[in-house]
């Protein structure tokens, strides 16, 4: 069965419209999004019963009124998307999505992911002066036909001077739910947090995103599109030297392969202070090819 198609912006009127059957009001999570939780938060208390219910409606409507702030909608190229896929969620730590460009934005998929059809997902930052609430919510096929999605909610607290990986909130018992598709929208995120990530609008390509409001329509921006074509064509180049030699003529040579995609973190500064820490995402490196390096992107944390 084909899935159904998803829409960020059909999903603004469901979450407007769950509001107003829970006595709740859409703006409160537009405006202030912190208090609209402590007002489930709340309802909780009165209504133990329903919290796993009102837990999901509460995230899901914060994480869609702060993408409906500026609305954009960040389509990733395939062979970037499959390089940071690659990369592991572990080796990167929560600082850089204090960078996310816009208070929340829409990453589509549509593929599976862990044996699950996957839509996409909401990744949206709510900051406090040095401490955000990170909700990233992935959208999955449902079977119900008034509303064919599921959806797979995480949350973490992060704090600017503090990063913290995700390998030591695993360790510390922190159990993400749904690993592998909670994994697959917040590698992308963390990719948009870059200082330069490949990022243009599809209708005015020398426009980057910016975090204010936005009251037009949906903008659809792509991510990767100078990565992708570069590291296709590498991969052709390589494949195509490795087959053969001068006159067409195999030849014995190492095979080309691709060295995946990781995270690393690197300090700088004297040794006798607090040391500054870069998170670069270093690209995938073709081996035993002769191309040009392809661009890693780097976060600074404090």
């Amino acid at each position: 069965m084909t899935p159904r198609p998803y829409s960020p912006e059909h999903e603004i009127r469901w979450c407007k419209k769950t509001c107003l059957e829970g006595q709740l009001l859409w703006s409160d999570a537009v405006r202030d999004p912190e208090n609209f939780m402590h007002m489930i938060g709340a309802l909780i208390t009165v209504a133990p019963h329903l919290k796993q219910d009102l837990l999901l409606v509460g995230m899901l409507t914060v994480a869609v009124s702060q993408w409906s702030k500026t609305k954009g909608i960040y389509d990733f190229d395939d062979s970037l998307a499959t390089a940071i896929s690659d990369a592991r969620l572990d080796d990167l730590t929560d600082g850089p999505f204090f960078n996310l460009p816009e208070w929340g934005v829409y990453i589509p998929v549509e593929r599976k992911v862990g044996g699950q059809w996957l839509h996409g997902g909401y990744v949206a930052a709510v900051i406090k002066g040095d401490q955000a609430n990170i909700f990233s919510i992935a959208v999955l096929q449902g079977t119900d036909p008034k509303h064919p999605y599921r959806y797979n909610v995480g949350q973490f607290a992060a704090e600017r001077h503090r990063p913290l990986h995700f390998l030591e909130r695993r360790q510390a018992g922190v159990v993400m739910p749904r690993r592998e598709v909670q994994e697959c929208i917040l590698l992308r995120a963390a990719y948009l947090c870059a200082a330069e990530p490949d990022v243009r609008n599809r209708k005015q390509p020398k426009t980057q995103p910016k975090r204010q409001r936005y009251n037009g329509p949906v903008r659809q921006w792509e991510v990767g599109f100078r990565f992708g074509a570069a590291f296709r064509k590498q991969l052709a180049d390589a494949q195509q030297q490795a087959r053969t030699g001068h006159g067409g003529q195999e030849r014995d040579r190492p095979r080309v392969h691709v060295r995946r995609a990781h995270w690393h973190t690197y300090l700088s500064g004297p040794r006798d202070q607090e040391r500054q820490r870069e998170v670069r995402w270093m690209p995938p490196v073709i081996v035993n090819a002769h191309g040009g390096v392809l661009p890693t992107i780097i976060w600074k944390q404090e």
